[in-house]
């Protein structure tokens, strides 16, 4: 749902889709599944220490932020809209 918030946002601000916020926040859920069912799997063997599963957790989101998320902020539709003031 947040996906389509987002790119609902952009519609709104720029006049089409990217995608890439849909992309981001898709990507996103799998993921949550998979570290769940991890944990549960691992859980009884192997004992992460804390700091090791948030700096896991934020490299991901490092990742396929860079990859989907922050480069929607780089089109000069965007950066128009935003000098503009029209995106606030």
């Amino acid at each position: 749902m947040s996906g389509l918030e987002h790119e609902l946002y952009h519609y709104v601000v720029v006049g089409k889709l990217s995608w890439m916020w849909m992309a981001f926040f898709t990507v996103q859920a799998p993921a949550l599944v998979a570290e769940r069912w991890l944990v549960r799997r691992l859980h009884r063997r192997v004992r992460l220490w804390r700091p090791v599963q948030s700096m896991a957790v934020l490299l991901f989101l490092g990742v396929t932020s860079e990859a989907w998320f922050w480069p929607v902020f780089d089109q000069p539709e965007v950066q128009a809209a935003l000098l503009r003031g029209r995106a606030v």
